[in-house]
């Protein structure tokens, strides 16, 4: 019995102590201040995403209005280029037409000749060589002697028209033609005059 009362006194004095613990904790939650009220972030968060959509844009129309501004700088510098270089070739065609040239439809390019606004060199024979004598008459007015070659390659209408170049330049045109018969030309051989039809003496027919 004795045993039974003692553990029934340690239990309540457990319980006592266990009662006095919740009333301290009890005690001290009263006398704490009273938390906030939780705040709502919301509205803040969609602030803060409006802001950096903002940012975002004005970002893009700086570099918008950057590329604007490069690009129109260029295209004003391209015109100036452009005007420049038209005045330039206006120059050339001036300074063209000024000099007299031989032939119509002679012209100056980019360091070659131009034959109606085309390469001399894609002209076709007849035309280089037209051109040619007529440069030569005009490039040498005291030696008017000219030399061309590959004259084969001219028919009887080249010939024709050689001749009237050189009739109007006045102007003697060898041609180096190949033939055969011997009746036309004459041979020069190491610098001298070695045969010429002339030196040929002439048949009965002829002498008549």
């Amino acid at each position: 019995m004795e045993e039974l009362q003692r553990q029934a006194q340690e239990a309540i004095d457990a319980s006592q102590a266990a009662l006095n613990s919740a009333a301290e904790i009890q005690k001290k939650l009263d006398s704490a201040e009273a938390l906030p009220d939780p705040v709502d972030t919301t509205a803040l968060r969609t602030k803060i995403a409006a802001a950096q959509a903002t940012n975002t844009h004005v970002r893009d129309a700086q570099r918008r209005a950057a590329h604007l501004a490069k690009a129109e700088e260029s295209e004003k510098r391209s015109a100036e280029l452009t005007a420049a270089m038209e005045k330039r070739n206006e120059e050339k065609r001036a300074a063209v037409a000024a000099a007299n040239l031989p032939i119509p439809g002679l012209s100056l390019g980019e360091g070659e000749a131009l034959l109606n606004e085309l390469p001399l060199s894609q002209a076709s024979t007849r035309e280089q060589l037209r051109t040619g004598v007529a440069i030569v008459a005009a490039l040498r007015p005291k030696l008017r002697v000219a030399l061309v070659r590959e004259g084969s390659l001219l028919d009887d209408d080249g010939l024709m028209e050689l001749a009237g170049i050189a009739a109007e330049h006045d102007l003697q045109v060898w041609v180096e033609r190949v033939d055969t018969s011997g009746e036309v030309g004459f041979v020069i051989e190491d610098g001298q005059l070695a045969h010429s039809p002339a030196d040929e003496e002439p048949t009965a027919d002829e002498a008549a």
